[in-house]
């Protein structure tokens, strides 16, 4: 007997194949059957009108701040999202310095029109490193997530104040070595720079009015020979300079 069925409905795999009308037979969290179903099931779902379809991946999210305090990240999964990629366009809420939490809740606060109340209340800022941060979200989600590392918020970390007077701090780039081991380790992908400039001066500011931390990057490619891990090397990719 199926657990569930889902029945009469139209469906849609997600590999570009036409659309055809058919069911859909689940037992144990597993798709068991396709096409016209006979099995009995102890629950069924009438799609009849319907599109039955896999779950989508929003591949450019900023919810991470708000999975703290909102899990189910709505209104995506009224949308048919099931999965969120976070830490877009340089902003993520990890790693951390000592200093850098605060910074980074006002940059927040600008750039994505988070309120800094609901960034005090609702999210601990307990954690240092990236994978800290994940262990932190574990069991509160409802959806699958995956998120990148902020350059933002590395180069806040390793050099504080000094991101808005200088591009490229002496030592800037060894720093960045001590987080190698756990992004590798995590199979993390650091997010890549804007390349528009104009963009980036105009929309990016932090909340004193210069240009968040990654935009003083100059535009290179390094690779740390340290960054190795189960995922192999990392290569980040600084494409904008104000």
């Amino acid at each position: 007997m199926l657990d569930l069925l889902i029945k009469g409905g139209t469906l849609v795999d997600g590999t570009g194949a036409p659309r055809t009308p058919g069911d859909v037979g689940i037992r144990d969290g597993r798709i068991v059957a396709l096409g016209p179903v006979r099995e009995d099931a102890a629950r069924t779902i009438d799609a009849a009108g319907l599109v039955v379809a896999p779950g989508f991946i929003d591949a450019h999210t900023h919810f991470d701040a708000q999975v703290f305090w909102d899990g189910a990240v709505t209104p995506s999964p009224q949308h048919g999202v099931t999965t969120i990629v976070g830490g877009n366009c340089g902003f993520s809420v990890a790693p951390l310095s000592d200093e850098s939490g605060p910074y980074l809740k006002r940059m927040l606060a600008r750039v994505e029109g988070i309120p800094v109340e609901a960034l005090d209340a609702g999210v601990p800022w307990s954690w240092r490193s990236f994978g800290d941060y994940l262990s932190a979200l574990e069991g509160r989600l409802a959806v699958n997530a995956a998120f990148m590392v902020g350059h933002s918020a590395i180069r806040r970390a390793v050099s504080g104040d000094h991101h808005t007077l200088r591009r490229n701090l002496p030592g800037v780039i060894l720093k960045l070595d001590t987080f190698g081991p756990e992004f590798g380790d995590h199979g993390f992908v650091v997010d890549q720079i804007a390349k528009n400039r104009k963009r980036a001066c105009l929309g990016h500011l932090d909340c004193h009015g210069y240009g968040v931390p990654h935009a003083k990057a100059h535009a290179q490619v390094f690779c740390a020979d340290d960054f190795h891990g189960s995922a192999g090397k990392i290569a980040f990719t600084l494409h904008c300079k104000v």
